[in-house]
């Protein structure tokens, strides 16, 4: 509550009293075996510092690493995994580069946690959105592991399409989540900007999207789902000239399009702009 409070505005001497007192409250709980139950509350604080203090503290955040990615194991306690989870999300965006010596451990737990079906499903666009901001964030270091990423990607997509109870409020409001994760953390990937990316290759394993982004416009024109749509066709055709081709010709995109650049929302006209600019061959 201090640190929400108060924020940037600490002295720097109580700052680093705090986070050494976190580290010792994480020795503490790794030393027990994890069976203490304040391991939600201690996540919250390490939550709240990264995202006060980003890279400031960046010593302090890459020794708890290890303990979030243990947190993030723990698949029995869902909200612990959930929290964790989104902590590493705001890592990735705070340290950068910095991140890389914990990319490949921390893509093979997610990778296997995604692939889980017995885990609760709220985690899953919890996991590719952090996939999302690795990849935004770790540049060179992200490209090769994009042919395994992306075919997560399309299964989720799959996911979204068959596996949802219909008239169940808590289905409804995990496929909505599901939806804005898979297209805010493709975004992600696709804005990677390393010059390391085979783009052919990409593009080959990217054969699912525009059927994709119809199926989910013609069932959820929500302003939310209907922003991340455009928004990801607006980086695909910056960074794929196949894909400017093809979404050129799409009547349906030029329909919202057209919506967007008459809409009387500043925000809303300037994405149809854009986009619109990002299919001119």
């Amino acid at each position: 509550i201090i640190v929400q409070k108060y924020g940037k505005n600490l002295g720097n001497n109580f700052c680093q009293e705090l986070f050494d007192f976190i580290q010792i409250l994480i020795f503490y709980f790794e030393k027990s075996n994890n069976e203490n139950y304040f391991d939600e509350e201690l996540l919250i604080c390490i939550g709240t510092l990264v995202h006060t203090f980003k890279k400031n503290f960046s010593k302090y955040f890459k020794n708890w690493i290890p303990f979030l990615l243990n947190c993030i194991s723990s698949i029995n306690i869902h909200q612990t995994t959930s929290l964790a989870i989104g902590i590493i999300g705001d890592l990735c965006r705070a340290l950068g580069n910095e991140f890389r010596p914990y990319l490949e451990e921390t893509l093979d737990i997610l990778i296997e946690i995604l692939q889980n079906n017995q885990i609760n499903r709220d985690i899953k666009p919890l996991i590719l959105s952090c996939f999302g901001d690795m990849a935004f964030t770790t540049e060179d270091f992200f490209p090769k592991y994009f042919v395994f990423i992306i075919p997560l990607f399309k299964a989720a997509s799959s996911f979204v399409q068959f596996n949802f109870v219909r008239d169940d409020p808590d289905s409804f409001d995990c496929k909505i989540q599901l939806k804005e994760a898979i297209l805010e953390g493709m975004s992600s990937l696709i804005q990677n900007k390393s010059t390391k990316i085979n783009i052919g290759e990409i593009f080959e394993k990217l054969d699912w999207i525009l059927n994709f982004l119809q199926k989910v416009v013609e069932e959820d024109r929500s302003l939310t789902i209907t922003q991340l749509c455009i928004c990801l066709i607006g980086d695909l055709s910056l960074n794929f000239f196949s894909f400017k081709k093809i979404f050129s010709q799409e009547k349906w995109i030029q329909q919202i399009l057209f919506e967007f650049e008459g809409s009387s929302d500043y925000k809303n006209r300037n994405i149809g702009e854009w986009v619109q600019e990002s299919l001119k061959i």
